[in-house]
């Protein structure tokens, strides 16, 4: 019996080894289902909140939230679409269609005397980089400021080959080839403009003289004339002594251009021709002991530097001239004319912007440098008128050895006249 007894209950022993351990797993197992299912509706409540989800829950089971929100974060994921949005940054880079442009862009190129965009060449300027713009990128302007591509001397040779396609130049630079619109720069028929508008309106005086006399015109056969610019009278600056009139001429150097040389040769000095840019260099080198220049170019070539006397004398109005060669003209065809022809029109503005302000910098420069500004008593002035005739007389006498008429020249002489005197009464008094 005691053998059997042993058995039996090693045997029941057995069993309990056997089944205890299963309950246990059972029963540990059931509340960790039940756990999790809490953490899951926890995440599920305490979500959207990251932070949260970050801060509540530590453990290991909370870093699957975090992977989750990585994953499923769409905000992070489509503002992508902002670095996508940066094809509206490339195609403001790109647009609009200039990459296409340069196949068939033409350059054009705009010679001038002035420093870049001083004075008169504010516009130029401005029309340079407005033009392109108003024609759609076809046209490129390329301007070379300070005769920088072709000489003063050179310039009408240069628009003629091509060598520029557009140039400035002045009649009185060129007296045989612009006799009769050379009248204009003759002495006491200028203006003294006050305000851009009233430079505006000089500007039209000169373009209705052009358009009013075919003699005129046909000095410009060979060119394209785009634009006439008449500018504020020339006046005098000396170094060693004062001018107060044309006796004191006598034994000087003056450099300068037109018919207003033909007073300092009558009186007894020496007419050296050149163009204001060349004052500087020829007064210091006493090529020059006095030059005609207007306060934009005192200012535009420092001339306070070098001369100690200055008058406000009218020695006569500059005229320059925007021209373009004939070919190219042409080829730009009949639109692109139109538009070149109204954006040179709508730039004076801004040539008479930069002209008023260069001579106001010019006359404060001067005073700033200790030099005195003499403006000519009415005494003085009426001395002038009488001593200027030598300058009509051989600028109408140089016009008829160049084969002009008589009849020709006193008429245009007539007509700026008449023209003159109409457009000085709209100025501001």
């Amino acid at each position: 019996m005691s053998k059997r007894f042993i058995l039996l209950a090693a045997v029941l022993l057995l069993v309990v080894a056997l089944v205890l351990p299963s309950c246990k797993s059972t029963t540990t197992t059931t509340p960790a289902a039940t756990t999790t299912a809490a953490a899951t509706t926890t995440a599920a409540t305490t979500k959207p909140a990251t932070t949260t989800a970050a801060t509540t829950k530590p453990a290991t089971t909370t870093a699957a939230p975090t992977t989750t929100a990585a994953t499923t974060k769409p905000a992070t994921t489509t503002a992508a679409p902002t670095t996508t949005a940066a094809p509206t940054t490339t195609a403001a880079t790109t647009k609009p269609a200039t990459t296409t442009a340069p196949a068939n862009v033409k350059t054009l190129k705009l010679s001038y005397t002035q420093p870049k965009g001083s004075s008169v060449a504010q516009g130029f300027e401005w029309f340079a980089t407005e033009f392109p713009k108003r024609t759609g990128g076809r046209y490129k302007i390329e301007t070379y400021p300070n005769s920088t591509l072709v000489s003063v001397n050179a310039a009408l040779d240069a628009v003629k080959s091509g060598i520029c396609e557009i140039v400035m130049t002045s009649a009185g630079s060129f007296p045989k080839d612009f006799p009769l619109t050379g009248i204009v720069s003759l002495p006491t028929l200028s203006f003294t403009s006050r305000t851009p508008e009233d430079m505006v309106k000089t500007y039209q005086a000169g373009a209705e003289y052009i358009a009013s006399n075919p003699e005129v015109q046909n000095e410009y056969k060979d060119f394209h004339l785009l634009f006439p610019y008449v500018l504020d009278p020339y006046n005098l600056i000396s170094r060693s002594q004062p001018v107060l009139s044309a006796t004191d001429f006598k034994g000087l150097k003056v450099g300068g251009s037109g018919g207003k040389q033909e007073i300092v040769s009558a009186y007894g000095g020496a007419a050296v021709q050149q163009v204001p840019p060349q004052t500087y260099d020829n007064m210091q080198k006493g090529v020059i002991d006095a030059a005609f220049v207007t306060f934009s170019q005192v200012n535009d070539y420092h001339l306070y530097d070098l001369a100690n006397f200055y008058s406000t004398q009218d020695f006569g109005g500059g005229f320059i001239l925007m021209m373009m060669n004939t070919a190219a003209w042409n080829a730009l065809g009949a639109a692109d004319q139109a538009i070149m022809a109204q954006t040179w029109q709508d730039s004076a503005i801004e040539s008479c912007r930069g002209s008023l302000n260069s001579v106001a910098s010019g006359k404060d420069a001067t005073v700033k440098a200790g030099k005195k500004i003499t403006e000519p008593t009415a005494a003085e002035k009426a001395v002038w008128a009488n001593e200027v005739a030598p300058a009509f007389k051989k600028w109408r006498d140089d016009a008829l050895a160049l084969g002009i008429s008589a009849a020709a020249y006193d008429k245009c002489l007539a007509s700026w006249k008449a023209i003159q005197a109409k457009t000085a009464k709209l100025l501001t008094p």
